[in-house]
């Protein structure tokens, strides 16, 4: 038996995908991280318009008034940045206090780069959302707003797969673009229909058989009724009322539509939590690289009480009538969500791919057994509510992080043009945070200028430098995004099976000279602590461990410290995200490599 072998490849440049996605990698060297782990600064981001929707230039300072958790807060630095250029307007006082919150510094150089995302949630989408997207995404790339080298296109299903990444070139983009033009979505393009069309039916159902134990009813005890009255309704009769649209059609009607509600409810909560959890890691993702990331989520619904149509069209049929449908309340997973994003500077415009568009139920409605103008009400209440339901999560994701509701339109190229050009054109606002503790805090902006309208991230959540670190693996594992100050290089033992996994011997190693040693001069150590991130670009699984370690002066002024961690990898393809961190000057490393496991 071969014993299994493994390549370490040090270091690499990029890694091109989460899931694997075909076609060419990027053509140019990716992005690096913020240099500071620790940030002394909460940055905001402020998009201000006039009554008529245009971009205002030239404010100060004094025209802005910041607040946390209600409470005013200076303005330590204030720029505005118009396009590529910016000018500081504002400059820090004295020295900060110790990092709380992970963000860049405010005086940023002129020359960082936008990052626009574009993102396609393919467990909403239906097949006639792709085309318009397509063409609007097109036009962007032509009118230039944004470079093709800065534009990044996520997908989701079940999955998320990152079809092209940052620093990827225009054929790239046009290729995958192509792919999913291709691509069969698994969203619900006739779910509006028959949902309309089921209720319709169990409604004239209920009728129906409520008529027939009215008639019954009516008839009184042993009436000849052919078949008799079991035979008739299939069951007792005792308890019913006279009136068959009145409370005893009623209840027949909720009795039988629960069940359509409950499964409705059922699969697009589940729908809602697959992509709300893609989202998290999204912005996992995007958090090592500076400055603001825009993203464009293209979609027609985040539905966070998807039951709440249903039970409105029930209402209409039968007023006051409860449904017992359970459902989950995805409302404060969702803000949660954006304060996570608002942390890691991720501003999304939430785009209704759906646009102007023929209501679907209307049709089925036509079509429904219930017809007629009773047939109509149904139809209008569900559509107005359901349209109500799926812009309420996208709604909440753009205001809470600063961006826009985009809805009622079908050219996405105008779009998707003034996105570009909005996103490069802001004011950047910094203040030092209260010691209000960890957690999620509220931010409030207001404008000296009443009739001025300010669009900004609405809050954020503290993290502790474990998670902090975490997420830069993220950036490094997915996107390549790396800094190496601590001149760390990575070195493969012996690996060993273990079960259906393998174990690697992964050897840290790092230059002495460069680290921080404290402590009595014949006891003097450096406190390192190592992270590390590892997954198979084929399965979704990873492998998480951190550890600490204490390496003691050595005698010489040279010479490399070996740090050793063993990690659990699958055979095929790995690749591996390593953070070390020197506790005492807090310089970090972040690096990244490839694991070959022959099978």
């Amino acid at each position: 038996m071969n014993q299994p072998r493994a390549w370490l490849l040090v270091p690499i440049a990029c890694v091109a995908a989460i899931a694997a996605a075909p076609g060419p990698g990027p053509t140019q060297s990716p992005p690096r991280f913020g240099e500071a782990v620790d940030v002394e600064l909460v940055n905001v981001e402020v998009w201000v318009t006039d009554r008529q929707g245009r971009p205002v230039t030239g404010l100060a300072a004094s025209d802005f008034e910041l607040r946390q958790d209600g409470d005013p807060v200076a303005i330590t630095n204030f720029s505005e940045i118009r396009g590529a250029a910016l000018t500081t307007v504002a400059t820090a006082v004295e020295a900060p206090a110790p990092a709380t919150v992970p963000a860049p510094p405010a005086e940023r150089p002129a020359d960082v780069p936008v990052s626009l995302v574009l993102y396609f949630d393919q467990l909403h989408l239906q097949p006639r959302d792709y085309p318009p997207l397509l063409d609007g995404v097109a036009k962007l790339l032509v009118a230039g707003a944004v470079p093709a080298e800065r534009v990044m296109v996520l997908r989701q299903d079940r999955q998320l797969h990152l079809e092209v990444p940052l620093g990827s070139s225009r054929q790239t983009l046009d290729a995958a673009l192509g792919r999913l033009a291709a691509t069969r979505n698994i969203g619900d393009s006739a779910e509006t229909e028959q949902i309309v069309a089921a209720v319709s039916q169990a409604w004239q159902e209920s009728e129906d058989l409520g008529g027939v134990r009215a008639r019954i009813a009516s008839a009184g005890a042993g009436a000849a009724v052919a078949g008799g009255p079991r035979a008739a309704v299939g069951g007792d009769t005792s308890g019913v009322t006279a009136n068959a649209s009145g409370s005893g059609t009623c209840d027949l009607f909720v009795g039988r539509i629960t069940p359509t509600v409950s499964s409705w409810a059922h699969e697009h909560d589940e729908r809602t939590s697959v992509t709300l959890r893609h989202l998290q890691r999204t912005g996992s993702i995007l958090a090592g690289l500076p400055g603001v990331k825009t993203l464009v989520y293209m979609s027609d619904a985040l539905e966070t009480q998807p039951a709440s149509p249903l039970v409105a069209a029930v209402g209409a049929l039968c007023p006051g009538q409860h449904i017992d449908s359970p459902q989950e309340e995805m409302s404060r997973e969702l803000l949660a969500l954006t304060r996570h994003l608002n942390t890691n500077q991720v501003t999304i415009y939430a785009m209704q791919a759906s646009g102007l568009r023929v209501a679907d139920s209307i049709t089925a409605g036509s079509r429904g057994a219930a017809g007629g103008s009773l047939g109509a009400r149904v139809t209008g209440t569900f559509e107005s509510a359901h349209r109500t339901s799926q812009r309420s999560g996208m709604g909440t994701l753009a205001d809470e992080t600063g961006g826009r509701l985009v809805i009622n339109q079908n050219d996405f190229g105008i779009v998707l043009q003034t996105i570009g050009q909005e996103i490069q054109s802001y004011y950047s606002l910094a203040y030092r945070p209260p010691r209000a503790g960890a957690g999620e805090h509220r931010i409030a902006v207001s404008l000296e200028d009443r009739s001025l309208t300010a669009r900004y991230r609405r809050g954020y959540r503290e993290k502790d430098g474990e998670e902090r670190m975490r997420e830069l693996l993220e950036s490094a594992l997915y996107l390549g995004i790396t800094a190496n100050p601590l001149d760390v290089r990575l070195g493969a033992g012996a690996i060993r099976p273990r079960g259906e996994r393998h174990v690697l011997p992964l050897h840290i190693f790092v230059p002495v000279e460069g680290l921080a040693f404290v402590g009595p001069q014949d006891a003097q150590a450096a406190e390192l602590r190592v992270q590390v991130l590892a997954r198979n670009v084929v399965n979704p699984r990873t492998a998480w461990l951190t550890k600490g370690f204490r390496v003691r002066r050595p005698a010489g002024a040279s010479g490399q410290a070996d740090l050793t961690v063993e990690v659990e990898l699958d055979a095929g393809t790995n690749v591996v995200a390593v953070g070390l961190r020197d506790e005492g000057s807090r310089a970090t490393s972040l690096v990244s490599t490839t694991v070959e496991i022959a099978r």
